[in-house]
């Protein structure tokens, strides 16, 4: 992940490939164990760009980062831009709501229903009864796991 980090921070570096701007602050991709998000101005150029950057990436390394399992999101263009943009680079479409690595993103978190998962689990994790015999100690590390295990899904 160490090389892909620097492929793409180079490519930034030689203006071939942009990221968002947030507050003054350039973020062009997170890294999660093996996990890629990317995160680029949208145009066609910026999208080709980041793919002969994987490509690059895939010869020096003999890794391959699959297209076709992933997915292009669009914030602020309209679902027929964000499919042809994902036909350009080889990949599929995406819409919001979605969740990724087990967060809801794209979702009101201030509606109960955005907390449904969490509570499902919770309640698949934990019979009524259990509940009320648990101590503090007990439920706080329940807590921790199902929040951990919503972190992996």
């Amino acid at each position: 992940m160490e090389g892909l980090h620097v492929a793409i921070t180079r490519a930034q570096l030689a203006n071939v490939y942009r990221g968002i701007n947030i507050g003054g602050n350039t973020i062009s991709h997170l890294l999660y164990a093996d996990d890629v998000v990317l995160l680029a101005y949208w145009n066609q150029e910026n999208a080709l760009h980041i793919v002969r950057v994987l490509r690059c990436f895939f010869l020096a390394s003999g890794l391959k980062i699959s297209l076709l399992k992933s997915k292009l999101y669009g914030v602020g263009v309209t679902d027929a831009q964000v499919t042809y943009m994902a036909n350009c680079m080889g990949c599929s479409s995406g819409c919001f709501p979605f969740s990724r690595l087990g967060v809801p993103v794209g979702q009101n978190m201030s509606r109960i229903v955005s907390w449904g998962p969490v509570v499902d689990t919770f309640r698949k994790r934990l019979a009524g009864w259990k509940a009320k015999c648990m101590s503090v100690g007990g439920r706080f590390t329940l807590t921790k796991a199902v929040l951990g295990l919503l972190r992996v899904i």
